[in-house]
């Protein structure tokens, strides 16, 4: 998905109608499976569980946004951040964003304190 966003912005892709008709389809096709993995995960871990988990409930957010923005160009662009859904899959990269969270603070603290 992440990689044919990035390619449906080339002009090559833009300019050719029947192109773009076929990026826009597979972005609907995934936008789709992305609702249907949410609510499958809101039946299984219930409401409370659901939104236990604070990488769910920014997946819901993603694939809620992305139903609300379809058809406008200037919220169209917040697509782009369903490619960070890979964050929450997988477990490395998901406790890389954690760590480097968790040391953002500091790093500015001796940032401050360097200037």
């Amino acid at each position: 998905n992440s990689i044919m966003m990035g390619i449906a912005t080339f002009p090559f892709v833009k300019n050719d109608s029947d192109l773009l008709y076929k990026f826009d389809l597979t972005d609907e096709i995934f936008l789709i499976i992305f609702t249907i993995e949410s609510a499958m995960q809101l039946f299984y871990f219930g409401l409370f569980g659901f939104f236990r988990d604070g990488f769910r409930v920014f997946d819901l957010l993603i694939v809620i946004l992305s139903w609300a923005a379809d058809g406008t160009q200037v919220i169209r662009a917040f697509r782009i951040f369903r490619a960070a859904r890979v964050i929450t899959r997988v477990e490395t990269m998901r406790n890389l964003i954690l760590a480097i969270f968790s040391v953002l603070p500091k790093m500015t603290a001796i940032f401050l304190l360097l200037m």
